[in-house]
C-alpha cells in the first residue's frame, strides 16, 4: 500500500510531472489497461468454495513516490469470510525516481500483516467481494547519501556521505474490493486511513559542517529531522493476484 501522509501530499501531486518520473505514468496506464483487458476476459467457471490461498503482487508500492517497493503478499483463508493477509517488500533506492538524491548504499524492507473480513459470503456467480482489513506495518531503511557541505564558515566545500536511518510503525484500517476475473486471476483495489510513528536518525556529519545540497529538492538534509513524528495519512492499494489453491 502506498501512503500519502500530510507532509507528502504536495510532493506527490508534482511527482508524475517530474522529467525523470515519466515511467510512473506508464505504470499507471499499464494498471488501467490490465484492469480493462482482464475485464473483457472474465470466465464463467469459478470455484465453488472461496480461495484458500492467494499470492499477490502490488503495483501501487512499486509506484510509491518516496519509497518504491517490490512487494508481494499472501492471503490465506481462515473461514469463508475471515482471512489473514501477510505482505513483504524490498525498498528500492528512491533515487530511481524524480529528483531524489543518489545513494552510496541503501537497504530497506517493509513488512505488513493483518486480518481481513469479507462483508459478503462467497458466491461463485458474484465476481467481486468487498472487505475491511486491519493491519500493522513496519518499515526500515538505512542509506548513505552523498551531499555537499560547507566547512569552516563556508570557506570551503566538502563532499560528505551522511547516514539516514528511517523506521516507520503504522496501523491501518482499509476498505476495498477484490475482483475475480478468471478461475485463477484476481485484481484488488482499496484505500484506508493510516496512523504512523516515524523515527528518523541522521549521522556521520561533523558538527561544523553546514548542509548545502545533495542534488535533491525533496530529501534534503535539513528536510529530515531526527526524532519521532506522528503523521496520519491515506493509503492506496492496487494489486494483481493468482489463486494458488
Amino acid at each position: 500500500m502506498t501512503t500519502l501522509t500530510s507532509p507528502i501530499f504536495a510532493r506527490f501531486r508534482r511527482w508524475p510531472l517530474a522529467p525523470d518520473g515519466r515511467w510512473q505514468w506508464v505504470l499507471l496506464l499499464a494498471m488501467l489497461l490490465l484492469h480493462t483487458g482482464l475485464s473483457a476476459q472474465r470466465a464463467g467457471a469459478f470455484p465453488e468454495k472461496p480461495p484458500a490461498l492467494i499470492g499477490k503482487f502490488s503495483f501501487t508500492t512499486l509506484a510509491d513516490p518516496l519509497y518504491p517497493t517490490v512487494q508481494v503478499a499472501v492471503e490465506h483463508a481462515l473461514s469463508e469470510r475471515w482471512s489473514l493477509h501477510h505482505q513483504a517488500g524490498y525498498l528500492l533506492p528512491n533515487s530511481i525516481i524524480s529528483d531524489l538524491p543518489e545513494m552510496d548504499r541503501h537497504f530497506g524492507f517493509r513488512l505488513r500483516s493483518g486480518g481481513r473480513l469479507y462483508l459478503q459470503p462467497y458466491r461463485p456467480e458474484k465476481l467481486d467481494r468487498t472487505w475491511l482489513e486491519m493491519n500493522f506495518m513496519y518499515q526500515y531503511s538505512n542509506s548513505d547519501i552523498p551531499g555537499d557541505f560547507c566547512r569552516a564558515r563556508c570557506s570551503y566545500f566538502q563532499r560528505i556521505s551522511y547516514n539516514r536511518r528511517w523506521q516507520v510503525y503504522a496501523l491501518s484500517l482499509d476498505f476495498g474490493v477484490i475482483n475475480f476475473y478468471t478461475s485463477r486471476i484476481v485484481i484488488e483495489s482499496g484505500f484506508g486511513l493510516q496512523g504512523r510513528i516515524v523515527r528518523a536518525q541522521l549521522g556521520s556529519v561533523p558538527p561544523d559542517a553546514e548542509f548545502f545540497t545533495n542534488g535533491s529538492t525533496v530529501a534534503e538534509w535539513h528536510a529530515d529531522r531526527e526524532g519521532n513524528e506522528l503523521p496520519v495519512g491515506i493509503g492506496l492499494r492496487f494489486s494483481v493476484g493468482y489463486i494458488l489453491k
